[in-house]
């Protein structure tokens, strides 16, 4: 006999935490209901090979990422790019349902033009089950780090960052703020 396990995703049933308190003047964002988005071309790229679809989760406005193995989130329409020079930190909230989560990565990377039509640095933050924070199944998980220090300052020079690119090996992850 053959046995098959099925998942059935239903999703959170609480919404993201409430990001933390920052001056509006001091925040970039992509997507928040707390803070005013910066102008983006697409959640999903042409390029990508994973979907997003807009969903509630009590009440809030959240991103269902499917992914295939990367979700890019393109601004490089000129006018677009952003000069993340100046900033300190970076905020995402992000929660799965995959049962086993040991050697699931979730990775968040920022990508710098430099002046170029494509990419001249980039920046990348890894999360897995080893890391503060970690992949954890079933819960919000609240990534708030430096992006003036570590991975994000490898080679990257973050003035003229056109393209987020969130790659996972994850079926199915919610993310906000």
């Amino acid at each position: 006999r053959t046995y098959t396990i099925s998942y059935i995703f239903a999703g959170p049933s609480t919404a993201a935490p409430v990001p933390p308190n920052r001056n509006a003047s001091d925040v970039i964002s992509i997507f928040s209901n707390s803070y005013k988005n910066v102008n983006i071309d697409a959640f999903s790229a042409v390029w990508d090979d994973s979907d997003v679809e807009d969903v509630k989760i009590a009440g809030n406005d959240t991103k269902k990422i499917t992914f295939g193995n990367f979700l890019g989130i393109d601004f490089s329409t000129p006018g677009n790019h952003l000069n993340l020079s100046g900033m300190t930190r970076f905020h995402m909230d992000f929660f799965t349902e995959t049962p086993a989560v040991i050697g699931k990565v979730f990775n968040s990377k920022f990508v710098d033009f430099g002046g170029t039509a494509a990419e001249k640095s980039a920046g990348e933050l890894n999360i897995n089950d080893g890391t503060n924070p970690a992949v954890v199944s079933g819960q919000w998980i609240s990534i708030d780090v430096p992006i003036t220090i570590g991975p994000w300052t490898n080679n990257i020079t973050r003035t003229d960052v056109a393209q987020f690119v969130i790659s996972s090996n994850l079926k199915e992850v919610y993310v906000d703020n």
